[in-house]
């Protein structure tokens, strides 16, 4: 399955490529101020596939906050949310914001916190469970 989804400008497109069906990709939310405030949620696949691409990387945010131990990608242009990504040694893995997708309204996403975890917990989680990912930049 492909799961398709992109800000409201058009500006960042992701394409999600996963042999499982929205509903047993376990959905998840963060409590943080962040992706309440987005009322984001999260599909992700570790073994499945993502390709972000950026039309004009002049209107790319990547906006870190707290621990530092990802990067959010909001469109300037429009200010929609897409995807949290980490980048490290060469290679990319992200988590798609579930409320761009025609996903949206899957029910009570897992609630994962991360209070007690150090920055490095943080990241290793998130690349064991996030979608290896391809930025293509296309401007």
């Amino acid at each position: 399955m492909i799961i398709r989804a992109q800000c409201h400008c058009g500006n960042i497109e992701v394409r999600f490529k996963t042999g499982r069906s929205p509903q047993d990709l376990n959905p998840r939310t963060c409590p943080c101020r962040f992706c309440t405030m987005h009322g984001a949620s999260y599909l992700s696949d570790a073994q499945g596939a993502a390709s972000i691409g950026i039309r004009d990387s002049d209107q790319l945010l990547r906006y870190r906050f707290g621990e530092n131990s990802s990067d959010f990608l909001i469109c300037k242009r429009c200010g929609i949310y897409v995807a949290a990504i980490i980048e490290e040694q060469g290679r990319c893995w992200s988590a798609l914001n579930l409320r761009l997708t025609n996903y949206r309204d899957l029910e009570a996403p897992q609630v994962r916190r991360w209070r007690d975890q150090s920055r490095r917990e943080r990241i290793e989680f998130r690349k064991a469970v996030w979608a290896p990912t391809v930025m293509n930049l296309h401007d």
